[in-house]
């Protein structure tokens, strides 16, 4: 099914290394960034945006892709949070977070 995307998208940056992709109504944006702030998350505007989920037998969800163009945009304006992606990293292998 298509459809016209009424709200933007944005790239959100946790402090913790997760991301996620948001749609934001467009006169919430300034209350949300505010917020954001507060919490150390960055948000991008996403000019575009696909990823790919399927079903699975057990009724499921799982990734099937993130289209090039999206994965791309998320990785160029990600690459500064390395030191983030190391700790996150070290903290799931049982290393030092800090």
């Amino acid at each position: 099914m298509l459809y016209a995307r009424d709200m933007p998208m944005y790239l959100c940056r946790w402090p913790s290394g997760i991301l996620s992709v948001i749609e934001v109504p467009e006169e919430s944006v300034k209350v949300f960034r505010q917020g954001a702030a507060k919490d150390g998350m960055t948000i991008l505007p996403m000019p575009l945006c696909r990823i790919d989920f399927r079903w699975t037998e057990s009724d499921g969800i799982e990734l099937v892709q993130v289209a090039p163009h999206t994965a791309s945009f998320i990785a160029k304006h990600c690459r500064e949070q390395e030191p983030i992606r190391a700790k996150v990293r070290n903290a799931g292998a049982g290393g030092d977070t800090k």
